[in-house]
């Protein structure tokens, strides 16, 4: 009976083994770049719009998307993408519309893909009205050389950097990734994740909401003029030299900690935590509240 075992243990190794070395072998080949082991063929197009518009509106189902700068007065959008998921780019009512053209059978579906495509949209920096940005894996990236009246970011999968201002609203959600604001001006700023964290620095606004599941947020420098609330379940909320008339801050198992620019009326609650806040009696509300956590404030 041990015969038999060590036997068939003889047997598993060897193949292990085997698979090792016809793997090593044919990484040794494509010198061990993985992206040569993608099933899926990649090409890149690039598109041209002379034509004038207002609006930014993007579908995406797979890809990054960047938005780029240029002193160019036409559009260019570069799109690197598979061969049966491509992208249609065109000026619709004043909109420049990317959306995706998925013409992939089932069997398209199975294999092996490590390349990530992307969309590179060169539009001339400057003034527009909105943009809205819609979609399902990948990355979102816009900078700073931007200003809109909204901005409305969704992503499935994937991190939201935004360093573009909004004289409206800027409303940024991704269910599994984390989301970065940064330099930004902007009236109502919600941020909204399920598992992610979130990075707000240098950010002024008038209200500003921020709901999330999984995941600590950070706030560096930033002034709300009216409202800040932010809710979590779990994740740890992090204040430095920030402040808002009034706050609201509620966690379910994490810390509550930082420093603020005025002082406060503080109404706090820790089912296990300690709490350690300045004893103040002016100033607008701060209701801080948590069930497994500290709480830690200072007024700088």
């Amino acid at each position: 009976m041990k015969k038999g075992k060590t036997l068939w243990l003889i047997i598993g190794i060897s193949l292990i083994l085997i698979g090792c070395l016809i793997f090593g072998g044919a990484m040794s080949i494509i010198k061990w770049n993985f992206l040569e082991l993608s099933t899926s063929d990649f090409e890149t197009k690039e598109y041209f719009i002379s034509e004038e518009y207002s609006d930014i509106t993007i579908f995406s189902k797979q890809a990054d998307v960047v938005l780029e700068p240029t002193t160019e007065t036409e559009t260019k959008v570069v799109c690197y993408q598979q061969a049966n998921l491509t992208y249609s780019v065109k000026v619709v009512d004043n909109t420049l519309l990317i959306e995706s053209v998925d013409t992939r059978n089932w069997i398209d579906h199975i294999g092996f893909n490590i390349k990530q495509p992307k969309i590179t949209v060169c539009v001339p920096q400057g003034e527009y009205d909105s943009l809205v940005i819609n979609g399902d894996t990948g990355y979102v990236n816009v900078p700073s050389q931007y200003t809109f009246k909204d901005i409305k970011i969704t992503q499935s999968t994937g991190k939201i950097i935004n360093f573009a201002s909004a004289t409206n609203d800027i409303i940024l959600t991704t269910n599994t990734g984390g989301i970065t604001v940064s330099n930004v001006l902007a009236k109502n700023l919600s941020v909204t994740v399920s598992t992610g964290k979130v990075n707000l620095r240098d950010v002024n606004c008038t209200t500003l909401i921020s709901s999330g599941n999984t995941g600590d947020i950070s706030l560096k420098n930033t002034i709300v003029r009216d409202t800040l609330t932010i809710t979590r379940s779990t994740g740890d909320v992090k204040l430095e030299n920030s402040d808002a008339e009034n706050i609201f801050i509620q966690t379910d198992t994490g810390d509550i900690t930082g420093t603020l620019k005025t002082e406060k009326v503080f109404t706090t609650n820790t089912s296990t935590g300690k709490i350690d806040i300045p004893k103040t009696s002016n100033g607008g509300k701060c209701n801080l509240e948590t069930s497994t956590g500290n709480i830690k404030i200072r007024i700088n």
